[in-house]
């Protein structure tokens, strides 16, 4: 299981990661360990952004996804593609994958439960499929009682658990964050998570984090997850299978406005560090290196260098929380108008009965 992919990156070139995602599974090889998998999810955001046809990226990731649909076919792995997040994926994977949809092959863009052909229940959550949790929860458990069940044996999800960021997030981020213990008790054996690029595992929760880096502040592993579910328990483990050639994103702080020492340890920093590796100098406004820049940079010429100005206390922060505000244009349609709506009621703080009733009506007027 892999996820939050994100081709299409503005500084982590698509063909990079590609390649990355070969390497995982053995150049597609029948002899690869994956080949002897019975479930591939991809779990949501393979893009980063909206990309036209007509960039170099599309056949680069078209013939990728070629090579994947073969590889489960060719070793009879089911594939599942869950929905990421609508501002990065845009509907290009349910496009991307389209011409491959079967039995084996399917898109999920709805909260439902798959009995796969193991005989094991799967429970799929793709992301703001309601975009509030706690209809998202409803929704759940108005399946289970459709089907008669209280419990399924997995689940996959595209979002984020409230354990997973800070207490301070806005009141809209906050109606969309799932409740961990709601989940474990209503799954037996592991719960996956994409979106938050930090792995962390909290009881049978795992979040495998992103497979590639594609911002600083992300220096830890990355890759993705395999997982052996036994129903009775006794040998239900998973393993991190960490994408070992990563792009680099390194940061250095200064802490000093000594010019020596911090080349110094800028040299000490980068040593060793691959061609083209991203390498951000932090420091305060008027730093002494911050000056001459460009000399810092053709020292470093094979790395790809800038430079981050930043206050005094937030040099001196240890653990640090960065939001980042873009603007990202929003397509309505018919496959996300319900959703938006929604979210809009969510936030308003509606009550979830009346939630319910406005994603019922919504449902027959798309019908």
């Amino acid at each position: 299981m892999f996820g939050d992919v994100h081709l299409h990156h503005q500084h982590t070139p698509t063909l990079f990661t590609i390649n990355n995602l070969g390497t995982m599974f053995d150049n597609y090889s029948s002899k690869s360990p994956m080949a002897e998998l019975d479930l591939i999810i991809l779990n949501g955001d393979l893009f980063h952004r909206l990309m036209y046809y007509n960039h170099e990226d599309t056949s680069i990731i078209s013939n990728w996804a070629k090579c994947l649909v073969s590889f489960c076919k060719t070793n009879k792995i089911e594939l599942r593609i869950l929905k990421g997040t609508p501002s990065h994926d845009y509907d290009q994977l349910e496009r991307l994958f389209e011409p491959y949809f079967c039995n084996s092959v399917r898109y999920i863009c709805n909260i439902e439960v798959e009995i796969l052909p193991t005989g094991h229940s799967l429970l799929y959550i793709p992301d703001e499929a309601p975009a509030n949790a706690a209809l998202a929860l409803s929704i759940v458990d108005e399946i289970f009682q459709q089907k008669g069940i209280s419990k399924v044996d997995i689940a996959t999800m595209h979002g984020a658990f409230d354990y997973q960021l800070p207490k301070n997030v806005p009141e809209g981020t906050k109606l969309k964050l799932h409740d961990p213990e709601e989940y474990l008790k209503r799954v037996k054996g592991f719960i996956s998570i994409n979106h938050i690029h930090t792995a962390s595992v909290y009881k049978r929760i795992v979040a495998p984090g992103s497979f590639d880096r594609t911002a600083f502040g992300e220096e830890e592993p990355k890759g993705g997850v395999v997982f052996t579910y036994d129903p009775n328990g006794e040998d239900s483990h998973f393993e991190f299978i960490e994408n070992k050639n990563a792009h680099t994103y390194k940061r250095i702080v200064l802490k000093t406005t000594d010019p020596v020492a911090c080349i110094e340890l800028i040299d000490k920093e980068v040593a060793g560090l691959r061609d083209n590796s991203k390498v951000q100098i932090r420091g305060p406004k008027g730093h002494p290196l911050f000056t001459n820049f460009e000399q810092i940079q053709l020292r470093y010429v094979y790395l790809r260098m800038d430079k981050d100005i930043a206050s005094n206390n937030v040099i001196n922060e240890q653990a640090l929380q960065e939001v980042t505000t873009t603007y990202t244009p929003l397509y309505i349609h018919k496959d996300n108008i319900a959703s938006l709506l929604l979210e809009q009621l969510s936030i308003k703080n509606v009550d979830i009965a009346v939630l319910n009733k406005a994603n019922e009506l919504l449902k027959e007027l798309r019908c």
